[in-house]
């Protein structure tokens, strides 16, 4: 990997706001109070609250240290993307994927 993607990798890591993440989650809760989903985001929260955050953290961190060292090696790549396919199972993946090119700037 160059010294310079591995440069902008580390200002992005550096960069990241967790504030944002919590501000974009209290705007989602919000929106589905005012719009009548109380119930639905109640249900949700449960769902949540049942499932096993460590061991759930723990294989996304090692997905996405994958999925970023691979990109890092591929100087082809430029971004890195999720997209969620839902194939008609409740339970489904996300697939990574790498692209040529970005419209967005690291600061």
């Amino acid at each position: 990997m160059s010294d310079q993607r591995e440069q902008v990798i580390q200002e992005w890591t550096v960069n990241l706001d967790p504030i944002r993440f919590t501000n974009r989650e209290n705007g989602i809760k919000e929106w589905l109070v005012q719009n009548n989903a109380k119930q639905f985001l109640i249900c949700a929260e449960e769902l949540l609250s049942s499932l096993p955050k460590e061991e759930i953290l723990q294989e996304f961190i090692s997905r996405i240290n994958t999925a970023i060292q691979f990109c890092t090696e591929q100087n082809k790549i430029a971004a890195l993307d999720f997209s969620w396919y839902y194939g008609g199972d409740p339970i489904d993946v996300a697939y990574a994927y790498g692209l040529a090119s970005c419209k967005g700037q690291v600061n």
